[in-house]
């Protein structure tokens, strides 16, 4: 049996944000890897459809524009996202960057939750393999 090493959830939240971020790095601006999603931040993509809920969640000012712009991709088919994304020009910070990631972490979080692994530094750090093997397989979540 696996000892966990325990965490309280404010505590596994801040070590899994802090280590997911020590291996992405932050991205200020939008960019494009060849066979990969459009991305910002600390490995935040487009090709999803929430993307305006999650930057507003975040607590992120976004000009009417932006809001447009996030609203096109969230409503495009998979196949336009990525290059509409591309359009979106503002640079963010990392403190704005740390926001986007507190707010798209937990849909990494499933398989940790399926193996009911409870709040700890084994949870951290399984959720950060897994938030980044789904950035690797082009978004694709394990």
């Amino acid at each position: 049996m696996l000892n966990y090493h325990s965490l309280t959830q404010q505590q596994y939240v801040d070590l899994l944000v802090s280590t997911i971020s020590s291996f992405e790095g932050p991205a200020a601006t939008v960019y494009q890897k060849p066979d990969d999603h459009t991305t910002i931040g600390y490995g935040y993509t487009f090709f999803r459809s929430n993307n305006l809920a999650l930057w507003q969640a975040a607590g992120i000012t976004l000009t009417s524009a932006e809001v447009t712009l996030l609203q096109s991709i969230d409503a495009a088919p998979n196949n336009q996202k990525d290059s509409l994304a591309l359009q979106f020009t503002r640079s963010i910070s990392t403190t704005e960057a740390v926001a986007l990631l507190r707010q798209t972490y937990p849909q990494y979080e499933g398989p940790a939750n399926t193996l009911l692994i409870p709040f700890s530094n084994e949870r951290a750090a399984f959720v950060s393999l897994t938030y980044n093997r789904a950035t690797v397989k082009r978004g694709r979540v394990l």
